[in-house]
């Protein structure tokens, strides 16, 4: 199908029918299309045998993954955020990419890189030597993330990665986030971080030390 043709198919709508706030991510001749509710889109072109591996959006939020890179997009972006892959790294499978209306979070080999709505960049942060996720939960608001070292929450309107250290014998027992409140108990604590905020709130458990 042409780029034409199919951006008329995408922009067209009836008269009268409000459209819902929300990014279409599509691949065609070799380009990388986002198209925002209003008809607006941003096109990239994808390099020397570079291939598209996944490409998946929700509410305001696009992510594609290819052989060489990430590709993040907002619907108020005035361009596509790329993250190159390094070296000793591989893509990242479809089953380590999270994404809510608001908020993408992608598990790559040694860091994990997330996205909000009006990012200008992909947030980075570094897993440790041996560090691996046991646990993600996503909101439209809010992702958190559990490794055997630190529960890691991802805001956009915190600015970025907030994280808390967890003991050698620390483990964790249950998660919740609902209302931009994400909730984890753990056999000692229990850990609190809200979107907006700064900080993890924790308190410990009586009588579990």
């Amino acid at each position: 199908m042409g780029l034409s043709l199919l951006l008329l198919l995408i922009l067209a709508a009836p008269s009268g029918i409000e459209i819902e706030d929300r990014i279409d991510v599509v691949e065609v001749d070799r380009r990388v299309l986002a198209v925002g509710a209003e008809g607006t889109f941003l096109e990239l072109e994808l390099e020397i045998d570079e291939q598209v591996l996944d490409s998946r959006s929700q509410g305001l939020i696009g992510v594609v993954t290819t052989t060489s890179r990430l590709l993040g997009v907002s619907q108020s972006a005035a361009s596509w955020r790329e993250l190159r892959y390094r070296i000793e790294e591989r893509e990242a499978a479809p089953e380590r990419i999270y994404l809510a209306d608001r908020v993408a979070l992608v598990a790559l080999t040694n860091r994990l890189a997330a996205l909000g709505p009006k990012s200008g960049r992909w947030n980075e942060l570094e897993l440790g030597p041996g560090e691996s996720l046991r646990s993600v939960v996503i909101d439209n608001n809010l992702a958190g993330a559990v490794t055997e070292r630190r529960a890691i929450a991802f805001a956009p309107a915190s600015g970025g990665f907030i994280t808390i250290p967890l003991s050698p014998r620390e483990e964790l027992e249950a998660s919740s986030l609902r209302d931009s409140t994400l909730t984890l108990t753990t056999t000692r604590r229990f850990l609190v971080f809200r979107a907006g905020a700064e900080r993890w709130i924790e308190r410990n458990r009586l009588g579990r030390f």
